[in-house]
């Protein structure tokens, strides 16, 4: 009997971490029951409380443009600034995608010169659009009328 158990948990886990890995690294969140207005005012809000320094806001096309410098952990980590593009398109039904794009810069801290500002680009690393999509579905999901 406990043998079946560890058995039928180890299955229940590595389907959960088959199914989440395959959905992670994708550059879109679709969010049910909410409606396209309530997207739209919820991105400016998940900006200022996140700290992203707000650079365009376009409500008509549903596009939105912040930037916020990144850290990640790690004592050799580079410090980036992350400029992040939100389209927000409505699918009906209160039913939203918002597809997500990335552009980094280096910021390389030098004695003699400061910050220097080497391009990046768009990155190849699903890892940043994860954490982005981790943030953004957590805020919409406290948003959400239960």
């Amino acid at each position: 009997m406990k043998l079946s158990k560890k058995l039928l948990s180890f299955l229940l886990f590595s389907f959960i971490t088959i199914t989440s890995y395959a959905q992670s690294g994708e550059k879109h969140l679709i969010i049910n029951n909410i409606t396209y207005e309530e997207v739209n005012a919820g991105l400016k809000e998940f900006a200022l409380q996140n700290d992203f320094f707000i650079e365009k806001i376009d409500r008509e096309e549903g596009f939105f443009q912040f930037k916020k410098k990144y850290i990640p952990k790690g004592i050799f980590s580079q410090h980036l600034r992350m400029t992040i593009n939100f389209l927000v398109s409505d699918l009906g039904e209160e039913r939203q995608r918002i597809d997500i794009q990335i552009y980094l810069v280096n910021l390389e801290h030098t004695v003699q010169l400061g910050y220097q500002e080497e391009e990046i680009g768009m990155p190849d690393r699903k890892k940043y659009y994860d954490e982005v999509k981790l943030i953004l579905e957590a805020f919409f999901n406290m948003k959400r009328p239960n």
